[in-house]
């Protein structure tokens, strides 16, 4: 099982603030995630969501879901500032009941280096914080299964003016993988972590959701005008480098 999470950092250090931000968790990944390790939905969920829309799990269901899965699959691309919402603009469904009111920006700051989505901003730290906050929270009877990263990796917006050698000069990407690279290291050392593998987002440019081909997230250059030929990026050209390296040199020359 694969799903995406964002780690959510309290908008003020308040406690209805970081309680927004633990539901968001929850809401995202929790609401997926618990019922395959506890046989339950968050705590959260069954607080906030109407038993119309969210029926419990009965305990012959609970007790086929607990445990289910070999692994979990953890797609990290993003941190996002969670508020407090008592009153948000959705009539009904999700975002009313979770209640929170995500934001990128904070006193005229970015929460990190923008890219090529409204929604994608740089946060390697916050990598090492969801993984560590995943460890503390659902391990702690050494049950966690093993997880894999199964996504991480930032975009471009195509620019229609560039050439393929011009859009190749992905150097934003390098250090997105650089960093998130090494949060992981530091999580994996200081948690004692069962991280079976990493997946970079993605091996080449792709149809990208609602973005379709403006979005470029592939660390192979795809040219939509010339028979879709691929190119390398530099991020290419660091990765096929970075996975030659021994791993003791790994730790010295990707710091």
């Amino acid at each position: 099982m694969t799903n995406n999470i964002n780690w959510f950092v309290p908008f003020h250090d308040i406690h209805r603030d970081r309680r927004a931000a633990r539901r968001a968790f929850d809401f995202m990944l929790g609401w997926f995630m618990e019922p395959v390790l506890t046989g339950q939905y968050p705590q959260n969920m069954i607080d906030f969501v109407p038993r119309d829309r969210l029926e419990l799990f009965t305990p012959e269901e609970s007790e086929l879901l607990r445990g289910s899965v070999d692994f979990l699959g953890i797609n990290y691309y993003t941190t996002w500032y969670a508020k407090h919402d008592p009153h948000p603009d959705a009539n009904e469904g999700y975002n009313k009941d979770m209640k929170v009111k995500f934001k990128f920006v904070k006193h005229g700051v970015p929460i990190g280096e923008s890219t090529g989505s409204s929604w994608l901003y740089i946060v390697p730290w916050g990598f090492n914080k969801l993984l560590k906050f995943i460890n503390d929270t659902f391990n702690t009877t050494n049950n966690l299964p093993p997880i894999y990263i199964t996504e991480n990796g930032c975009d471009q917006q195509n620019d229609p003016m560039q050439t393929p050698y011009q859009a190749c000069k992905d150097h934003q990407r390098v250090g997105y993988f650089k960093d998130h690279l090494a949060f992981l290291l530091k999580t994996i050392k200081e948690e004692n972590m069962k991280i079976e593998s990493y997946f970079a987002w993605s091996f080449c440019d792709n149809f990208e959701w609602y973005d379709g081909y403006r979005s470029r997230f592939g660390i192979y250059y795809i040219d939509f005008k010339d028979d879709l030929k691929r190119h390398r990026k530099d991020s290419a050209m660091w990765f096929g480098r970075f996975l030659l390296q021994k791993p003791d040199e790994n730790t010295e020359k990707n710091k």
